[in-house]
């Protein structure tokens, strides 16, 4: 029980302090730093999947690939589901030109993306990046659940 209230005790701490000092920073302060927690969070995905797999945990990672991949699929037939009852589905074609222009220009904000000229490829990009954050959020959910000592049921699943 501590584990959840440290944890939710950081949340509430870091949610407040963000609150509190981004209105106050300057745009390129803003991108630089949203940057560095992308790239440290790119970086940090493929290293844990490397030390997985350097460890002995092969099973884990085709596991946490295959929830990833799943989850992801889930959401997408809700999605078309949803397209069915009238509301609209993503367009990861805005989704791919804000990744490459994220990544070009090195700015994580950008305002103005609908106006940007068209990428080639840039719904491939989209769908692609679609599919890295949900296994990224698979391997987020394997390291809080497993590695920390939490117990992992199928409703902590769902809920995370």
């Amino acid at each position: 029980m501590p584990k959840y209230v440290l944890i939710g005790l950081i949340v509430v701490v870091g949610t407040f302090l963000i609150m509190n000092y981004w209105p106050k920073l300057k745009e390129q302060t803003k991108n630089r730093i949203l940057m560095v927690i992308f790239g440290i969070f790119f970086i940090s995905i493929f290293v844990l999947l490397f030390l997985l797999m350097f460890w002995g945990y092969l099973v884990d990672i085709i596991s946490i690939l295959i929830a990833g991949i799943f989850s992801c699929i889930i959401l997408d037939i809700l999605g078309y589901l949803l397209k069915l009852m009238g509301i609209p589905e993503p367009s990861w074609g805005i989704v791919g030109r804000w990744t490459y222009y994220m990544l070009k220009n090195a700015t994580f904000y950008n305002p103005n993306i609908a106006q940007m000229p068209n990428v080639r490829y840039e719904v491939i990009f989209g769908w692609i990046f679609h599919y890295y954050v949900s296994i990224c959020w698979a391997v987020i959910y394997y390291f809080c659940f497993l590695m920390v000592g939490l117990k992992m049921t199928y409703f902590s699943g769902f809920i995370f």
